[in-house]
């Protein structure tokens, strides 16, 4: 009998245990809804709003396959992809679709195709507009949680058809109170059970001691005690009602604990609502702009390895483009000259969209190196020319030593991108880009001195540094300087003061030619390998160029322009004519 609670204990916490899983297995309602689609349309895009999905579930996977379809005997690629639905939208421009529309109560799959004039679209794999992007062959499978105002775009190559099987498998939200409830009861039988087992153990060890001989102590005799008055009055009986009292407060607790345990667990997780309701449209988001940078970094490196400028101009173009090209055609002569530009995978600290939901949209963003502590941070400005083609890199810096960027917007509102000749500023680009060149010639000479701070690249390629060059030489030589503003469209930024960063390339004109008659100006290194000339009766012009991040006030203001960071190197060299 000593062990009868024990065993009964058991037997109790085992049918709980079993209930709870007869409950959870075979009562419960299933944790996913499947619902599968063979599309009749021969549309090469396929189309899910985000909150079509959502009538059933707020996370479901999606899988995607074009059966037997083969192209030349392969498999076809199939892309799975989402973004916001106004850049899905401009995508598919004016391509046909199939537009796939769930039933709230079923969950049913429904096929509306919409016809379009364009019978093809370029391949979805790779583009800049997706947020996130799964490719396979000839299946693919995406697990998703989408919100309102993405979209889900399902393509092959862009020419054949999209994918005949599509399949959405929703996440459900199941009410698992009764059996957690039932588990967490047989874990707590269970543990009275062995309680008890064990409270038995010892009463049995007790008694075989007793049975073995053991003397029992010698009575005590009785004891005299003053009574002392309790609480609410005195005696035994107090004591004994408080211990009642205590056991029905425990046992009421009991109950209490378990419900408390059985809700925590059952209770699903919250995610931080995010604020969408008046958040203007921008040209990236973050999320985005991580995978655009990785894809970037990833080609310049293929680039680079091969000096390959086709494979850059994929990612480059303007100023960047004309920087690498030339340092590819120093380096193909002599891998030691010439340094290339490299725009890290790092943390990126700033990222200022444009504000936009057209065409051509334009970023600027500032990553820091985390590989290097001693390495500058570089900023980047990139532009869309349009939906269907990627971001190019237009401009890139090495930031200041210990610049101080102005306040600008952030990149959830993002901002104005002003147009080149803009007034709303102390100076327009152009004008910005004509002072400063007097500046970098004449130094403080300048007019425009006072406009501007002063900065490092000054002190390399400034007035003092020119003059230093002519005294070098001796007199040996002749030096001339032209400094201009290249082709390069600026880009400007609005900053949160008003002003602007202004982006844009400078071009300088260095020409060397002998002081005396009959005398030749020898050429070396980057400039010999350029300039196909290793010497010249007439001299030689070679043409720097400056990529310049500036920031230039509002109109009005008593704030000087600020370099924020710059880029150069030697483009081109030709015999002076």
């Amino acid at each position: 009998m000593r062990f009868f609670y024990a065993v009964v204990l058991f037997a109790v916490s085992l049918a709980l245990f079993a209930g709870s899983l007869v409950i959870r297995n075979f009562f419960s309602a299933p944790d996913t809804l499947t619902q599968t689609i063979s599309l009749k349309g021969d549309a090469p895009v396929t189309i899910i709003d985000a909150k079509e999905l959502r009538r059933v579930a707020g996370t479901e996977t999606i899988v995607a396959s074009t059966g037997d379809a083969t192209a030349d005997g392969e498999p076809l690629p199939v892309t799975i992809a989402w973004g916001r639905t106004a850049d899905v939208t401009a995508w598919v421009g004016s391509a046909g679709y199939q537009f796939i529309t769930v039933d709230k109560a079923t969950g049913k799959l429904t096929e509306s195709p919409v016809s379009g004039l364009e019978p093809a679209v370029p391949s979805p794999a790779g583009s800049d507009l997706w947020v996130e992007e799964w490719t396979g062959d000839g299946t693919s499978s995406a697990d998703l949680a989408l919100r309102k105002g993405h979209s889900i775009i399902i393509a092959t190559n862009g020419t054949e058809s999209a994918p005949k099987e599509l399949t959405v498998i929703w996440n459900l939200e199941v009410d698992r109170t009764i059996p957690t409830i039932l588990l967490y009861l047989a874990g707590l039988t269970g543990l009275a059970g062995i309680g008890a087992f064990v409270w038995g153990l010892w009463r049995e060890r007790r008694q075989r001691r007793h049975r073995q001989g053991r003397m029992p102590k010698a009575p005590r005799p009785p004891r005299w005690r003053p009574k002392r008055p309790g609480f609410l009055g005195g005696g035994r009986e107090p004591r004994r009602r408080g211990r009642r009292m205590a056991g029905m407060v425990a046992i009421g607790l009991v109950p209490a604990l378990l419900v408390g345990c059985a809700s925590g667990s059952s209770v699903e997780p919250t995610p931080t609502p995010v604020a969408t309701g008046n958040l203007p449209f921008v040209a990236v988001t973050n999320q985005q702009f991580d995978r655009i940078l990785g894809t970037i970094v990833g080609t310049l490196e293929a680039a680079d390895a091969k000096g390959a400028e086709n494979i850059a101009a994929s990612r480059l173009q303007g100023a960047a483009l004309r920087f690498r090209a030339a340092t590819y055609r120093v380096k193909a002569a002599n891998k030691k000259l010439g340094t290339l530009f490299q725009i890290p995978n790092g943390t990126v600290s700033l990222m200022l969209p444009q504000q936009t939901e057209g065409w051509p949209r334009s970023v600027f963003a500032i990553i820091d190196d985390t590989t290097s502590e001693s390495a500058p941070s570089v900023a980047i400005v990139m532009t869309q020319d349009g939906p269907r083609s990627n971001y190019h890199v237009d401009y890139t810096f090495a930031l200041e030593p210990g610049v101080v960027i102005p306040e600008v917007p952030s990149a959830e509102y993002g901002t104005a991108v002003l147009a080149g000749d803009t007034e709303l500023l102390s100076s327009t680009p152009a004008q910005v880009a004509e002072q400063y060149a007097d500046l970098l010639i004449n130094g403080d000479a300048s007019a425009f001195a006072s406009l501007f701070e002063h900065d490092t690249l000054q002190e390399q390629i400034g007035a003092a540094a020119k003059k230093q060059r002519i005294a070098d030489m001796k007199g040996s030589m002749k030096f001339s300087w032209t400094d201009s503003m290249t082709e390069d469209v600026p880009v400007v930024f609005a900053t949160s003061d008003a002003g602007a960063l202004v982006s844009l390339t400078l071009n300088e004109a260095e020409t060397v030619r002998p002081a005396r008659g009959g005398s030749a100006i020898s050429t070396e290194g980057a400039v010999k390998i350029l300039s196909g000339r290793p010497s010249s009766l007439r001299g030689i012009t070679a043409n720097y160029q400056y990529q310049l991040l500036l920031h230039v006030p509002a109109i009005g203001s008593s704030e000087k322009i600020r370099l924020l960071g710059y880029s150069y190197t030697l483009v081109s060299a030709q015999e002076y004519r």
